[in-house]
C-alpha cells in the first residue's frame, strides 16, 4: 500500500543511487566513441532510421495520480518496448513506417503508413489509453460498471473498488492526389470506452453508486481540396455518432425512501446521438499584397433515442422521444491587404446561428407549488444563440525600429426563445466592445519588447424576468455570462539575449473587470481580477552543458453577493506558483546525461463575510496541491548504432482535499467510504537498450 514520506526516502536515496551507478559503469565501459564525416554527418540528417528501444522499467510503489494516466499505478515492473521501422523503395518511391510507443504500458499506440510521394498515401492506427480513479472507494455496492446495481446493507462487507474507465481508439485514412492541385482525403476514428466511475443518488440522504461507461464515439470525414498560387479551397462532410450501450443505471436496495422512489432506482445516462456537417473553407491571394480567406458549414445534430420504460412515468400523451435537433450555421471571412509599405490592415467578420429546433414539450408533471419548486415544470425549452462578430486590425511601422498595432472589436449575442414559464431571468442580446493599442520595439540586436493594453465594456438589453418565483428574490442575480462588464488589461513582454549563450523572456498579463447591473440586480459577481508573471531563462554553459529555467506566477480572485435570508460577501482566490530547472550536458562524446527538476503549489481559497440577516457565516477551509518531480536520465552510445538509455523520476504529490477526506455515505444504508490520499511518494526506474540501424 501507500508508504509514508519517512520511510520512502531512504528507497529513494537508493534507487537514485542505483541510477548514478549504471549510468557511471556504461561511462567507464571501453565504447566505440562517436565521430562522423561530413558525409555520415548528411546521412544521419536526411536518411531516416530504423530504431528498436527494448528495456525494462520498474515502480517502486503503489500510487493514484502519478501514473494516473500513463498506466503504471502498481507497484512492479513493467515492459518498456518502442519501434520505428521505416522501409522506401528508390525506383518507385513507396515508403512503409510502422511506430510503436510504449508497447509494454497499458497506454501504447501502434500506427502503420504507407504512402507512394506525390501520388497515395494511407494509415492505419490503434491506441489504448486508461484512467485510473485517484480517490480510495470502500463499497459494499453490487454490480458495479454494470446496468443494474444493488446498495448494500451498512453491515455489508466493504471492499476496495478499482474505478477505471479504458479507451480502444481505432484510427484509420487514406489521401490520393488527382493531379492539377487535386487531391481527397478520407479518414475514421473509433474510441470503445468502458470501465466505472464515480457515481451516486441523494435526497433525504446520499448513496454512492457508480455510472457504467460501455459506448462507443465514432468519427469520420471525407475532404477534398484544390490549391494553385492564387486559390486554395477546401471542402466536404463530416459526421460522428455517440452510442450508449447502456442507457439507464437500475438500482436496488438502500434506504427505505429512496428503495420506495420509483424516481430513485431508475436514472438515465447520456443518450445515443449523431451529427452531421457540410462545410467549404478557401483563401485567395489577389495580390502579393492582398489575400482573404473564408469559411462556410452547416451541422445538424440529432438526440432521438426512445425514452425507456423504467425511467418515471412520463405525462400522458407527451412524445416517446425528444427528438431533439439543433442546427448550425457558420460563416467567416478575413481580408488581409498592405497597401502601403508600413501599413498592415486585418478585418474579419463571424456569424454563427446554434438554432434549437427541438420540439417544445411537456414529459412531466409540475413538481409543486411551493416558491422554489413551482419553476420546474417539466417543459423543453429549445433556445437559439446568434453570435455577429467583427474585428479591424491596423499596423504601422514606425521609424526608430518601433511598430504601433491598434485593434477594435466587437461582438453581439442574441438569445431567442419562448417568454412563456420562464425560470431564470436573463437578457436576450449583450454586445461587448474591445479596443487595443499596443506598441513593440526592436531595441537592439539583442533587445526587443511591447506592451498592450486593452479595454472592453459589455452590456445589453433589459432582463426577461423569471415568472415563477418571488421576483423580490430570483431576479436579483445578475448572472456572470450576460451582466454588464468592464475589462481593463494590461500585456507586456521582453526577449533579451545579453550574450551568444544566454537568452531571457519574461512576460506578465494583467486584468481588472467590474461588473454592475441595476438597481434591482444586486447579487453575483461585483469584481474580477487576475495576474500572470513568467520568465524563461538559458544558458549554454560550455559546448557540452547547457543550463534552462523557467518560473510563472498565476493569481486569480474573485468577489461576489449571495444567499438569501442571510446574504454573504464571499472573496475567491487561486493562486499557482511553478519552477523548473533543467540541466543537460555530455560527460564524454558518447554519454549524455540530464535532470529536470519541477516544482508546483496551488492554494484556493474561499473567504465569506456575513452581510446581512441572522446567524453566521463560516469561510471555507484552503485548499492546496503541492507536487514536486525529479527527472533524470543517462544516455551512453556503446557503437554509432546503440546504446543504452537509463530513465530515473521521483515524484512528490500532496493535497489536502477536504470534499473527499474520508467522506462517509449515509450509514443507514450503505456506509461506503471515499478517501483521498494526501501524500504519494512514487519513483520509476527503466533501463533500455536502443539500436537503429538503415
Amino acid at each position: 500500500m501507500y508508504q509514508t514520506e519517512q520511510n520512502l526516502c531512504p528507497q529513494l536515496f537508493r534507487q537514485t543511487a542505483l541510477a548514478l551507478s549504471l549510468c557511471l559503469a556504461f561511462g567507464a565501459t571501453s565504447a566505440e566513441e562517436v565521430k562522423l564525416s561530413p558525409d555520415e554527418v548528411r546521412k544521419d540528417m536526411y536518411t531516416l532510421d530504423n530504431s528498436l528501444s527494448l528495456g525494462l522499467g520498474h515502480q517502486f510503489s503503489d500510487n493514484r495520480r502519478f501514473g494516473q494516466y500513463r498506466g503504471i499505478t502498481d507497484e512492479g515492473g513493467y515492459g518498456l518496448l518502442d519501434l520505428n521501422l521505416v522501409s522506401r523503395d528508390e525506383a518507385t518511391g513507396r515508403w512503409l513506417k510502422l511506430k510503436g510507443q510504449s508497447l509494454g504500458l497499458d497506454n501504447r499506440l501502434i500506427r502503420i503508413d504507407h504512402e507512394r510521394q506525390g501520388d497515395w498515401s494511407y494509415f492505419i492506427q490503434g491506441n489504448q489509453a486508461s484512467r485510473t480513479e485517484p480517490l480510495v472507494v470502500k463499497t459494499g455496492l453490487q454490480g458495479i460498471g454494470t446496468a443494474s446495481q444493488i446498495v448494500s446493507a451498512a453491515a455489508a462487507a466493504k471492499r476496495e473498488a478499482e474505478l477505471k474507465v479504458d479507451h480502444n481508439i481505432y484510427a484509420l485514412g487514406l489521401r490520393k492526389f488527382l493531379g492539377e492541385g487535386f487531391d481527397v482525403r478520407i479518414s475514421a476514428k473509433q474510441d470503445d470506452k468502458s470501465g466505472a466511475r464515480m457515481y451516486g443518488r441523494g435526497g433525504a440522504g446520499m448513496e454512492f453508486l457508480t455510472e457504467p461507461v460501455d459506448s462507443v464515439t465514432r468519427q469520420w470525414e471525407a475532404v477534398a481540396s484544390y490549391a494553385n498560387r492564387k486559390l486554395q479551397l477546401s471542402g466536404g462532410y463530416s459526421g460522428s455518432s455517440f452510442d450508449n450501450q447502456i442507457p439507464v443505471l437500475s438500482v436496488r436496495g438502500g434506504a427505505a425512501g429512496f428503495a420506495t422512489a420509483p424516481a430513485m432506482n431508475a436514472f438515465a445516462l447520456p443518450l445515443s446521438n449523431h451529427a452531421h456537417q457540410l462545410h467549404l473553407a478557401g483563401g485567395y491571394n489577389w495580390s502579393d499584397m492582398t489575400r482573404s480567406s473564408f469559411k462556410l458549414s452547416r451541422s445538424s445534430a440529432y438526440q432521438n433515442e426512445t425514452f425507456s420504460p423504467l425511467l418515471t412515468p412520463r405525462l400522458a400523451g407527451s412524445p416517446s422521444s425528444l427528438n431533439g435537433k439543433v442546427v448550425t450555421t457558420l460563416a467567416f471571412t478575413d481580408l488581409t491587404m498592405r497597401p502601403m509599405a508600413k501599413l498592415d490592415l486585418i478585418g474579419s467578420l463571424r456569424y454563427e446561428d446554434r438554432d434549437d429546433q427541438t420540439p417544445e414539450a411537456q414529459f412531466i408533471a409540475n413538481s409543486g407549488s411551493s416558491a422554489f419548486s413551482a419553476g420546474v415544470t417539466g417543459i423543453n425549452k429549445p433556445r437559439q444563440l446568434k453570435q455577429v462578430k467583427g474585428a479591424f486590425e491596423a499596423n504601422y511601422r514606425l521609424d526608430g525600429g518601433y511598430r504601433l498595432v491598434g485593434s477594435l472589436e466587437q461582438e453581439e449575442l442574441t438569445r431567442n426563445g419562448s417568454r412563456d414559464k420562464i425560470r431564470v431571468a436573463y437578457r436576450e442580446n449583450t454586445t461587448e466592445t474591445t479596443e487595443r493599442i499596443e506598441i513593440k520595439r526592436t531595441m537592439s540586436e539583442t533587445l526587443n519588447g511591447g506592451v498592450a493594453i486593452l479595454h472592453s465594456e459589455r452590456n445589453g438589453s433589459e432582463y426577461i424576468r423569471d415568472t415563477y418565483i418571488n421576483p423580490e428574490v430570483s431576479n436579483r442575480l445578475a448572472a456572470l455570462m450576460w451582466s454588464d462588464r468592464s475589462r481593463n488589461k494590461l500585456r507586456l513582454n521582453a526577449d533579451w539575449i545579453p550574450a551568444e549563450d544566454v537568452s531571457l523572456q519574461l512576460l506578465a498579463d494583467l486584468s481588472d473587470d467590474t461588473y454592475s447591473g441595476d438597481a434591482l440586480r444586486i447579487l453575483g459577481q461585483s469584481k474580477g481580477k487576475s495576474r500572470f508573471y513568467s520568465a524563461d531563462a538559458s544558458y549554454r554553459i560550455s559546448d557540452k552543458w547547457s543550463l534552462s529555467g523557467w518560473l510563472s506566477l498565476e493569481e486569480i480572485s474573485a468577489r461576489q453577493l449571495t444567499g438569501d435570508a442571510v446574504r454573504w460577501d464571499a472573496d475567491l482566490r487561486d493562486t499557482t506558483k511553478a519552477w523548473g530547472l533543467g540541466l543537460k550536458g555530455k560527460l564524454r562524446p558518447n554519454f549524455e546525461v540530464g535532470a529536470d527538476l519541477s516544482g508546483s503549489h496551488n492554494v484556493a481559497e474561499s473567504i465569506m463575510s456575513k452581510v446581512s440577516g441572522a446567524g453566521n457565516v463560516a469561510s471555507l477551509p484552503d485548499y492546496y496541491y503541492k507536487q514536486l518531480s525529479l527527472k533524470m536520465f543517462g544516455d551512453y552510445a556503446l557503437t554509432r548504432y546503440s546504446g543504452i538509455r537509463v530513465d530515473f523520476i521521483v515524484d512528490r504529490r500532496h493535497n489536502n482535499d477536504w470534499t473527499w477526506q474520508n467522506w462517509s455515505y449515509s450509514v443507514a444504508s450503505d456506509g461506503t467510504t471515499v478517501t483521498n490520499v494526501g501524500s504519494e511518494n512514487s519513483a520509476f526506474l527503466g533501463v533500455s537498450y536502443r539500436y537503429r540501424w538503415r
